[in-house]
Order: structure tokens, then C-alpha cells, then sequence
């Protein structure tokens, strides 16, 4: 497995505007073709109850929209690696509560476009995020998940960018 990082790169956009986000409002992105529940979907209800961010979601049907809480901004699969490159870039944080992942290539592919990961430990999700690319929780402990989303946003970004970044390029590129 390998990410394109011609296509998954730092991307700017007017992307926050556009979903009428707060310029400074931090954002926690979740990506899926399918969320199926493996994929953790309950973990970002909970974590939707802290202001300090928003959750943006990708790969949502129309089926499960009716159950996610309106403070959660939900978006439709999309194919358009460009258009995903571009959301992984305007979040601050990529979170990742999965319980089933082989090699996760949604966190490589946010890292690769500077943007820190914070996953579950399970399967192959651990071995794409290291010191200072993000953090790794234990399986199903959403508070330890939420406090390394918290300290990411504290620290900022920029401070995990390039070695997201540096990292995808030298092991996955």
C-alpha cells in the first residue's frame, strides 16, 4: 500500500467557509467509504457533546444522517481524491475509531496532507502513526481519544505537519 502524494498533499481551500465554520474553530475529520459500525461511527456522537471542535464527517448516507446530531457536519462519500485531499488539509485533527483496520490509508492520507492522526489501537491502524505524528488509544477508550484530540488542537497543528508529512513520504509514498 502506498498514498499518492501528488494528489494527497497539503491542499488550501475555502472549504470551512463554505460548510459556514468559524475561521478559528478547530476541526475533527472522520472519513469512511462505508460507516459500517466497525468503523466507530458512535465514538463521534460522543465526541460531538465538546464544543471546542467541529466533527465533520465523510461517507455519510442518507439513511444514517437522519441519526447524527445537527452539530455534526455530515458529507457524502466523494471519489474525488483531489476534493478529500482538501478536506484532510482543513482539518486540524483526522480521528480514526476503528475496531477493524488492516493498514489504515485514510490516516496515511491525512498525514500526508499535514494533518495529525489519533486512532485506536487495532490492527494495522497503530503502525501509521508515530511520536509526533499523532497519538494511539487504547480500543474503545473514546475519553483517551478525545483528550489527544485535545492536546493536538492545544498544541496546533503546525506542530505535527511536517513530520506527518516527512513520515508518508519516506515509508508510504
Amino acid at each position: 500500500n502506498g498514498v499518492n502524494i501528488d494528489t494527497f498533499k497539503p491542499t488550501p481551500s475555502k472549504l470551512k467557509a463554505q460548510l459556514g465554520i468559524s475561521s478559528n474553530k478547530p476541526v475533527v475529520l472522520g472519513v469512511a467509504s462505508i460507516w459500517a459500525e466497525h468503523r466507530g461511527l458512535k465514538h463521534f456522537l460522543s465526541l460531538s457533546e465538546d464544543s471546542t471542535y467541529q466533527i465533520v464527517l465523510i461517507g455519510i448516507d442518507d439513511n444514517q444522517k437522519k441519526d447524527i446530531p445537527d452539530n455534526i457536519i455530515t458529507i457524502a462519500r466523494t471519489s474525488n481524491q483531489e476534493e478529500l485531499a482538501a478536506y484532510y488539509s482543513m482539518a486540524d485533527v483526522y480521528a480514526n475509531p476503528t475496531y477493524l483496520e488492516t493498514l489504515s490509508m485514510t490516516n496515511l492520507e491525512a498525514q500526508a496532507c499535514g494533518t495529525p492522526v489519533v486512532t485506536f489501537r487495532s490492527g494495522g491502524a497503530p503502525e501509521t502513526v508515530d511520536i509526533g505524528t499523532g497519538f494511539v488509544v487504547e480500543q474503545g477508550d473514546i475519553s483517551s481519544m478525545h483528550e489527544a484530540i485535545l492536546r493536538i488542537i492545544r498544541d496546533g497543528k503546525s506542530k505535527y505537519s511536517m513530520k506527518c508529512i516527512e513520515r508518508v513520504h519516506h515509508l508510504f509514498d
